[in-house]
This record gives C-alpha cells, sequence and structure tokens, in this order.
C-alpha cells in the first residue's frame, strides 16, 4: 500500500488561489524553453498580469542567469510558507536555487518527485498566473504537474527540426490522452518559413499555432537585461501573452 503524502493537501490548498498555471513544455532539450518561459513571464507581467515563475528544472535551474536574478542578493522569505521575491512589478520568482546555491543536485526518481512536491508544498504564491519552465522529458515533472492540479494550460515548444517535431506530436498525444486543455504550440528559432511542420502539427491536434521565434543572433547579450528580452520578444509571443490575458480575463469575470 502507497504510503499517502500529506504534501498532496498542502499544494492542493497553495496553488488554489493561482488562476491557471502554464507550464512551458517540451520532450526535446535545447528547443529554449527558458528562454520562452522567461519572456513570456515578463511579457505577461508587463501587461499587469500578476505573474510569478517558477523554474521547475531540479538538476539544472538556468532561469535566474537569464534574468539575471543575483540569488546572494534577493532571496525568498517566510511568512506562512515560503514567499518569492518580486524581481520585477507584477513578478515573482522561485527557483530550487535559491537553496542549493548553484551546486549541482545529481537527483532522480523519487528523489526529484520529492524536490518538486516540496517546493509547491512550501510555496505561498501572490500572483494568479503561474508560469513554469519545466524540463525536457516526459518524466516526474510533468507527471507531478498533471497529478497536482486541473487548472492547466501547457505551451509546447518545438524547433522546426524532424526530431523535434517527432518528440511534439507525442507529447501533444499524452497531453490530449490526459484531456489537458492546451494553450497552443509555438515554433522556437525557425527561420521565416521553415514552420509548415508546426502549424500542420497544431491542425491534426486542433490546437492553436501561436507563431514562430526566429533565431536571434548573439542571444546571451540580452542575459540580465529584461528590457532586452521584452524588446526582442514581446512580438513574437504577443499572439501567446494575449491568449493568456483573454483567459485569464474571462476566468475573472
Amino acid at each position: 500500500m502507497q504510503e499517502y503524502d500529506y504534501r498532496l493537501k498542502l499544494i492542493e490548498s497553495r496553488i488554489k488561489s493561482l488562476s491557471f498555471l502554464i507550464p512551458i513544455v517540451s520532450p526535446k532539450g535545447g528547443v529554449g524553453k527558458t528562454t520562452i518561459s522567461s519572456a513570456l513571464a515578463l511579457l505577461l507581467a508587463h501587461h499587469g498580469l500578476p505573474t510569478a515563475l517558477l523554474d521547475l528544472d531540479i538538476t539544472n535551474p538556468t532561469a535566474h542567469i537569464f534574468l539575471g536574478i543575483d540569488i546572494n542578493n534577493i532571496q525568498p522569505y517566510e511568512d506562512k510558507g515560503i514567499v518569492p521575491p518580486y524581481i520585477d512589478k507584477n513578478l515573482e520568482f522561485m527557483s530550487i536555487v535559491f537553496f542549493s546555491h548553484d551546486n549541482v543536485l545529481p537527483l532522480r526518481g523519487r528523489y526529484i518527485t520529492n524536490a518538486i512536491r516540496e517546493i509547491f508544498a512550501i510555496t505561498r504564491w501572490r500572483s494568479r498566473v503561474l508560469v513554469i519552465d519545466m524540463p525536457p522529458g516526459f518524466s516526474d515533472p510533468i507527471i507531478e504537474i498533471v497529478r497536482f492540479t486541473t487548472k492547466l494550460l501547457p505551451l509546447v515548444v518545438s524547433t522546426c527540426d524532424k526530431l523535434s517535431i517527432i518528440s511534439s506530436k507525442k507529447l501533444l498525444s499524452y497531453l490530449k490522452n490526459k484531456n489537458i486543455e492546451i494553450l497552443g504550440i509555438i515554433g522556437n528559432m525557425c527561420r521565416k518559413g521553415d514552420d509548415e511542420a508546426i502549424i500542420r502539427l497544431s491542425q491534426e491536434f486542433s490546437i492553436d499555432h501561436l507563431g514562430s521565434v526566429e533565431p536571434i543572433e548573439n542571444l546571451y547579450t540580452t542575459y540580465g537585461h529584461p528590457k532586452k528580452i521584452l524588446q526582442i520578444f514581446g512580438n513574437y509571443l504577443d499572439k501567446v501573452a494575449r491568449k493568456v490575458i483573454k483567459i485569464y480575463e474571462n476566468s475573472n469575470t
């Protein structure tokens, strides 16, 4: 008989205040989930949505580097749980890196599951929309997220590469079989006109194709510069942001 985990009830209570969660997902690594999730969180906050960004890559969190967050000077604090710090107006940020301090965490199996549950159990969100930078694959993180809540709106990220397209198709099948409403699919690092396969995939699964991001030359120069990130990604992610804002407004009427 499986032992009951008291944290599951606590997690249910913690996420009750959230209107919905947006996991940024892909079965493949290297497609730019951290870039898309960080830029989208910034954009939603810029539009006035009370937004939180959670880096759920337990073993290799990097969103803080992309956003230029100094984890030695910016820290969560305790108040009936762990309260994430605001890193910008309307944007709070949470990551295991606040506790691991950039040390390597070679975890597997139930240890990753425990870490995920612990983060969700202790974090007291003040925001209404939670963007989640997910690690790649079909393993513990996505299984746990699906278990926690039905308030999911996953955004699938794919490059125009054939392997990424095939993998994304498998992920979409999994999400559809779980009866999860999908926010849409977005192409990343796709040159203009190269995203036909992603568009066909969106049509096959009857989901929204929410645009494509072209390859960004010298992307590393934007690290730690939220204004630059918004300038570059604002137009590319506008369709995604407008859909999220519409869903948020409808859920609060």
